[in-house]
């Protein structure tokens, strides 16, 4: 569930209560524990005032899964090995 709360963070960067209680159907105690743990309350007026954001080492966590993708994904690393082999010893 924890996985949920952060996809639904990556689709909306700032979340009420209620908008994550309905999201999730999760009762409160429970989503309010969670979120201390991967969120922090927007504090000190503005439109998110009081909402919830994504901790940022969570943000970064997202975007090291998003490199190792791309990397995996590389043909780059094929040609290297053909160019190994066409050397030879």
């Amino acid at each position: 569930m924890t996985d949920r709360l952060i996809s639904l963070f990556k689709s909306k960067p700032f979340w009420s209560i209620i908008g994550l209680r309905e999201e999730t159907k999760q009762p409160d105690a429970w989503l309010r524990e969670v979120l201390a743990t991967i969120s922090e309350r927007v504090v000190g007026g503005g439109p998110y005032d009081g909402m919830w954001k994504l901790k940022r080492e969570f943000e970064e966590l997202d975007k090291i899964g998003d490199d190792e993708e791309d990397e995996e994904g590389d043909d780059d690393d094929d040609d290297d090995d053909e160019e190994m082999e066409e050397v030879g010893i």
